[in-house]
């Protein structure tokens, strides 16, 4: 049993809180998102002892994991507590009841439909082939011993000459010293199905296996030697139920789950172990030790959620529940008990809801406004740089249509372009200096051309990017290796990433020795070549269509007239873009309207083509104090209503930062 302590989360957690947008939509919390990858560096994550340190009144970030917990502590000098049998944690003088987590994993995952059959097919195929006298656990442990040459081969074994064969072409392969521990594993989660196969194989050929032309002696190894034909034999049901898996698996459940309840009356208990042994994670003891926090840290700072928010988050979740049962009875074999919507699993969704809003509430009122997020709240409200104008447009898109050959002078301009827009990271980045590298967020905002880099003022995540450290490759191992040995709050230079932009990044000090990125990047001309000629050409109609527009409008048309005839867009967007320009193409296209005087036309280009636009009237609101202490006001008081909705999972909130984990 691994021994887990509660390490205080330091301050750079709810920093990272408020890089967040504050409007993401409650769609965007029902997709599903991957576990991340545990992070090689934790032991320079300093922290400390939450029973020691936990000031209630300094409203501190909530405590998390870190992993692998035994080394912070070894760094730390702390002596690590030892854990009694009956406890999964300890916080402070507090130890966490093993079977109240145990309960707590039940009630988390236990209601999946999925784990559900598992458990129950795992029971029924076990009950089935012990009631044949098969040793199961020899069973498992032939395919084991065979398994790794089993998998170099990677085919049908059609004799024990096969076998000797093989052994004597792989007398210089060897298994790896941890290649069983990393096969076991698998192999025990699929060989009670290779069993049921090669003990039913007449049946489910007849039923299954003929009608994809597979031999009826296809697991039948002739030899001399019964153990070894045996052995071969299950290695060949295996080959078979893996790559024939879609067509084997509903043929098992149905036989296997026939007239079974899947709601499991008469095995929680056996469930709950079950569950425990084989499905519980270090990402789920964090989870449930967070819910234990929140709960703690929500009861001393008397933090209450409206009934209304409560509700309408617990509705949504129950819907959720409701839908992915119904849509796994349709799965399921005529004759089996459908599953029901479970009293307990929908108690335990109003807890998770109530854990999830109280998390959300304590790091968003604990995190104060940073200039340059005050500055973003200033260009969302008044417009950019304060800025507001209300605009009519006509798009034209300008199609790059892909060549099939070599284009004559695309390389060349693929070199200018890349040339130009290193030069314009350049100016971007002495301008940062003289500002002072601290502003490189403020920057950010309005020098990243993707409105999507924007809301976040450029900030990312390497792993995100690029993947885990050690599973980093080529140009994009060396591109990161220039990022990670980047001093804090040091700019990097104007480098090409791997992925065809021009980056620059500043690595900011989150505290306690983490990092943040921020990124300005801007995306080069595609890899593969366009019909550049023809490019330019439908570029110089596009714009020449929008200069007679721009006469025709100078001589009395109405924009609005026109944009229905000639728009591209005005299907989706309309003629006035006012309310939305911001939103679609970012700042950077509301910087080129600043340069259109009020009044007056003029022509902008963008990714996607050429935009005649109008600015029919402007209005000017300065950065004033007065300003700065209303949107500081507006933001202190979306954090003290108690109706503000719900905007995180405890996942996203945890992800903002590489180095913590958890999962929802």
């Amino acid at each position: 049993m691994c021994k887990f302590g509660v390490l205080n989360l330091s301050a750079h957690l709810l920093n990272s809180y408020c890089l967040l947008p504050m409007n993401i939509p409650i769609d965007m919390r029902r997709k599903s998102i991957r576990l991340h990858r545990i992070f090689k560096m934790l032991a320079l994550l300093c922290a400390v002892n939450f029973a020691t340190h936990f000031d209630v009144k300094a409203c501190p970030p909530l405590p998390v994991l870190l992993y692998p917990v035994d080394e912070v502590y070894a760094y730390n000098g702390w002596e690590i507590p030892e854990l009694p049998d009956d406890a999964i944690a300890v916080i402070g003088d507090t130890y966490i009841s093993k079977s109240e987590y145990k309960q707590w994993l039940y009630r988390k995952i236990g209601f999946e439909p999925d784990l559900k059959k598992q458990f129950l097919m795992r029971r029924r195929l076990t009950s089935i082939l012990q009631e044949k006298d098969i040793d199961l656990e020899r069973e498992l442990q032939l395919i084991m011993d065979h398994f790794f040459r089993f998998e170099v081969r990677g085919r049908l074994y059609e004799s024990t000459d096969d076998w000797h064969a093989d052994i004597k072409r792989m007398e210089n392969i060897s298994e790896h010293e941890s290649y069983r521990d990393a096969a076991l594993p698998r192999v025990k989660e699929a060989y009670l199905e290779v069993l049921y196969l090669a003990n039913n194989w007449d049946d489910i050929h007849a039923n299954v296996l003929a009608s994809l032309r597979v031999e009826d002696d296809a697991i039948t190894v002739p030899g001399d030697d019964p153990e070894l034909q045996h052995v071969l034999g299950l290695l060949n049901a295996f080959f078979i139920s893996q790559r024939l898996a879609a067509w084997i698996q509903p043929y098992i459940a149905k036989m296997v789950l026939a007239n079974q309840d899947l709601n499991l009356p008469d095995y929680t208990e056996e469930y709950i172990d079950w569950l425990y042994e084989n499905h519980n994670t270090k990402f789920l003891v964090e989870n449930y030790l967070g819910m234990v926090l929140s709960g703690w840290y929500a009861e001393e700072n008397n933090l209450e959620i409206s009934e209304t928010v409560v509700q309408e988050e617990f509705t949504m979740r129950v819907g959720e529940y409701e839908e992915l049962v119904s849509s796994f009875n349709r799965s399921l074999p005529v004759s089996a008990i459908p599953l029901e919507v479970s009293p307990i699993y929908v108690d335990y969704i109003m807890t998770e809801v109530v854990d999830d809003l109280h998390k959300s509430r304590a790091h968003r009122r604990a995190t104060p406004l940073r200039p340059y997020e005050l500055t973003k709240r200033y260009y969302d409200t008044y417009g950019y740089q304060g800025v507001r104008n209300e605009v009519r447009e006509i798009f034209k898109w300008v199609r790059r249509r892909r060549a099939s050959g070599p284009v004559p002078g695309y390389a060349e301009y693929v070199a200018a372009e890349e040339a130009r827009i290193r030069a314009e990271l350049e100016a971007v980045r002495e301008s940062i200096i003289a500002d002072g590298v601290a502003n490189f967020p403020r920057h950010a905002i309005t020098a990243n051309r993707k409105p999507e880099l924007q809301q976040t003022a450029g900030r990312v995540n390497l792993e995100e990017l690029y993947g885990e450290p050690d599973g980093r490759w080529g140009a994009v191992r060396d591109y990161t290796d220039v990022l990670e040995n980047l001093a804090l709050n040091e700019l990097s230079p104007v480098m090409k990433g791997p992925w065809n932009s021009i980056d620059l990044f500043w690595v900011a000090d989150a505290g306690a020795g983490h990092r943040s990125y921020y990124m300005i990047s801007r995306d080069l001309p595609p890899l593969a070549a366009y019909e550049y000629e023809r490019y330019q050409q439908d570029l110089a109609a596009a714009r020449k269509e929008l200069k007679d527009l721009t006469q025709l409008i100078t001589e009395g048309a109405a924009i609005e007239n026109l944009a229905a005839e000639h728009s591209d867009s005005y299907s989706r967007y309309g003629v006035d873009i006012s309310a939305t320009y911001q939103q679609i193409y970012g700042y950077d296209f509301a910087k080129q309207i600043g340069d259109i005087p009020a009044g007056g036309l003029g022509i902008i280009s963008s990714a996607e083509g050429l935009h005649l636009v109008q600015v029919v009237s402007r209005d000017v609101t300065p950065l004033t104090d007065e300003i700065r202490a209303k949107i500081t006001k507006q933001y202190n008081e979306e954090l003290a209503n108690q109706d503000d909705r719900y905007v995180l999972t405890t996942l996203q909130l945890f992800s903002t930062n590489p180095y913590f984990r958890t999962t929802e």
